[in-house]
């Protein structure tokens, strides 16, 4: 299947139980990280029920923000389970049920003793045009379809599922268009110091690196510098290496560690490292 130009992807996750307070979208976060792997930004993620109108409605913004979209949840069975229809509605194409596939979920369901609901056969209902995309863990395929000028990824809600076949099926021939580019990033913690003070002490080292994404963020305790760069594994890191110095040159001793480094530990290593040197002393 030819695949969309550039680097930009949105992320739908569908399901009104992920509105309420009871269910979080944690999908989005691992197709975030996956993604970045083969060098690709995310630059929309939205939550929508399992209203036809509303996951229509969120294609289109989501068409205007990227050429690659990935859609996750609403592949079940029962009525409320809308997406393929929603999708196929948007695209202006029709379903048409695979006879075949019916009978290999059926199959599935014997296998292990049991009668197929009908409501099961929904699930054999495909996108006219659409690559069906194998689900091992499950009856519910996923469809990689094209229209409107964008690609668009369907994949189950189910954390498994949705993991099995976008490893699988979906990131190879990203990764193999990316030509071994992928998108790193390192955060650096900040401490004693306010996020606009921080923001006017780097304002030449944004200069500097404006064409990477480098993001200022207030945090409890501290303020953080988020560094992004795009490239071969190893240009990528070394770039990011030669950001962190010109921002650690700017900030001096205010930065107090990078990444999942939090303070207690930078002083704890900082007193071990000084104890090591007045014993030597």
């Amino acid at each position: 299947m030819t695949e969309a130009a550039g680097g930009r992807a949105a992320i739908l996750a569908i399901g009104s139980e992920m509105l309420s307070p009871l269910r979080s979208d944690t999908n989005s976060l691992w197709i975030t990280e996956r993604l970045e792997e083969v060098g690709i930004s995310v630059v929309r993620k939205s939550v929508v029920g399992d209203d036809v109108a509303d996951i229509e409605r969120e294609l289109d913004a989501m068409k205007a923000a990227a050429p690659l979209l990935f859609t996750t949840g609403g592949l079940g069975p029962t009525a409320d389970d809308v997406t393929v229809a929603a999708v196929a509605r948007w695209l202006g194409v029709e379903l048409r049920r695979d006879e075949a596939f019916v009978a290999k979920i059926r199959e599935r369901f014997a296998s292990r003793g049991l009668r197929m609901p009908a409501v099961n056969e929904k699930q054999a209902d495909f996108i006219v045009g659409a690559t069906v995309l194998e689900n091992p863990r499950g009856t519910a395929p996923g469809f990689w379809a094209r229209g409107r000028g964008v690609e668009i990824v369907i994949l189950p809600g189910v954390p498994s599922e949705m993991r099995e076949i976008l490893e699988s099926s979906v990131l190879p021939s990203r990764r193999e268009r990316a030509g071994g580019r992928v998108l790193r990033r390192r955060v650096l913690r900040i401490g004693g110091t306010g996020e606009s003070s921080v923001e006017e002490l780097v304002t030449e080292v944004y200069r500097k690196w404006k064409q990477y994404p480098v993001t200022i963020l207030a945090s409890p305790g501290e303020v953080q510098l988020h560094l992004a760069v795009r490239d071969d594994p190893g240009r990528a890191e070394e770039t990011l290496d030669a950001m962190e110095r010109d921002f650690r040159e700017a900030l001096g001793p205010r930065v107090f560690g990078r990444d999942g480094e939090d303070l207690a530990a930078t002083i704890g290593t900082m007193l071990r490292q000084q104890g090591k040197t007045l014993a030597l002393a």
